[in-house]
């Protein structure tokens, strides 16, 4: 996997700007952030399955919270007996009784609520921006160069959406 570190150095040089003071270090990060969040929307926005995350949860109350938070959830099951869970208004969930959940931005509640629930969950994780030089890009090093060229475009004063219209990845 490629880091933050790899690709600062590289929109800088295409800026022709490697030893110069703007921009700022600082100031490149973020249009590598928005660049990546960008990016990660498209993705989310066609739904691509290489986004997705599976993953087994284990709650005692029903409520079972996503680390980073969840842009959608694609489906729950009962771990044990394979049965998927239907998605429910939080209406709905609280007057039948029946084995449903309500999705939430950070959270997932199995109803009825107060029973244990161990779920098997695909979802779509929240993007998350890097915060540090080391920090690995969520992309593999295949999209590198599409990442560089957004976020230089970005800079150079191009406006996001038709950049990634015309991207060729």
């Amino acid at each position: 996997m490629s880091t933050a570190r790899d690709l600062l150095l590289e929109i800088k040089r295409q800026l022709s700007k490697v030893n110069a003071v703007e921009p700022d270090e600082t100031d490149v990060f973020a249009f590598l952030n928005r660049a990546l969040a960008g990016i990660w929307n498209y993705g989310a926005r066609l739904n691509s399955p290489v986004l997705l995350k599976h993953e087994v949860f284990t709650s005692e109350s029903g409520t079972v919270n996503i680390p980073g938070g969840a842009m959608r959830v694609q489906s729950v099951r009962e771990h044990g007996r394979g049965a998927m869970l239907p998605n429910a208004t939080l209406d709905y969930a609280a007057a039948s009784g029946r084995r449903c959940y309500v999705a939430y931005p950070d959270r997932i509640e199995v109803y009825p609520l107060n029973e244990p629930a161990v779920v098997d969950v695909v979802y779509l994780p929240s993007f998350s921006r890097l915060m540090d030089r080391a920090d690995e890009l969520p992309f593999p090093p295949e999209m590198d160069n599409a990442v560089i060229a957004l976020a230089v475009g970005i800079m150079s004063g191009g406006e996001a959406d038709m950049l990634l219209a015309k991207a060729q990845y």
